[in-house]
């Protein structure tokens, strides 16, 4: 994986932390299940596959990459689900 995607890898777990807090504060006003929670699996996937990736740098490591893909596809899946009435305001 490219080195500047894994240097941008932290800011994206720090954006889903904030998106995991807010998901929450919404949800319990809203009273939605606690899928907020989901935001918390794919920071730990993301931050799996950085550690992968980090750990031979120079070998191919698809697990890593399919990690990192999961978890971001978790993540659009769960923001989806919660902020998606915005488009429609």
């Amino acid at each position: 994986m490219n080195t500047l995607i894994i240097a941008a890898l932290p800011g994206a777990i720090a954006l889903l932390w904030l998106l995991a807090a807010l998901s929450r504060r919404l949800g319990n006003v809203t009273k939605q299940p606690p899928l907020y929670r989901l935001f918390y699996l794919s920071m730990a996937l993301i931050g799996l596959g950085a550690a992968w990736q980090l750990s031979a740098p120079t070998a191919p490591q698809p697990l890593a990459d399919l990690a990192i893909l999961l978890g971001l596809l978790i993540a659009l899946a769960v923001a989806w689900h919660y902020w998606s009435w915005l488009l429609y305001e």
